[in-house]
This record gives structure tokens, C-alpha cells and sequence, in this order.
């Protein structure tokens, strides 16, 4: 795991842990709420961050372009 992975990790889970794990929504959307056990959702968070890193590189690689 690279240094900007661990440490993306790292800033997103004290984050997500002060988000609201409920829905204020005036009408219902049809979403549910997926409990995960700690392993679990740390999993999703890395995963989460190797999105958003593939996506700033992808929109970087765009930037570039003539």
C-alpha cells in the first residue's frame, strides 16, 4: 500500500466516523443503510479511496491534454 493510500485512509475514516449514519430526508428514496462490521468498512473506505485517487489522476490526465 503506497504512503498517499495510507494516508488517505487515515483522513477518511476520522471523517466518515462524524457523519450522520441517518437519513434526514423529508421523503424516503428508496436507499437502505448497510451496516458493515470495522473490518468491513475499513475495506470499503481504502476502496473508496483508491476511487477518488483513480479519478484525480484520470481528471489530472485529462488537464493535460492539448
Amino acid at each position: 500500500m503506497s504512503f498517499r493510500s495510507i494516508t488517505c485512509v487515515f483522513l477518511l475514516i476520522p471523517a466518515m466516523s462524524i457523519i450522520p449514519t441517518y437519513s434526514v430526508a423529508d421523503e424516503d428514496d428508496g436507499r437502505n443503510t448497510i451496516v458493515l462490521r470495522p473490518k468491513e468498512r475499513n475495506m470499503m473506505l481504502e476502496d473508496m479511496c483508491h476511487y477518488l485517487i483513480g479519478i484525480k489522476r484520470i481528471t489530472e490526465a485529462i488537464a493535460e491534454v492539448p
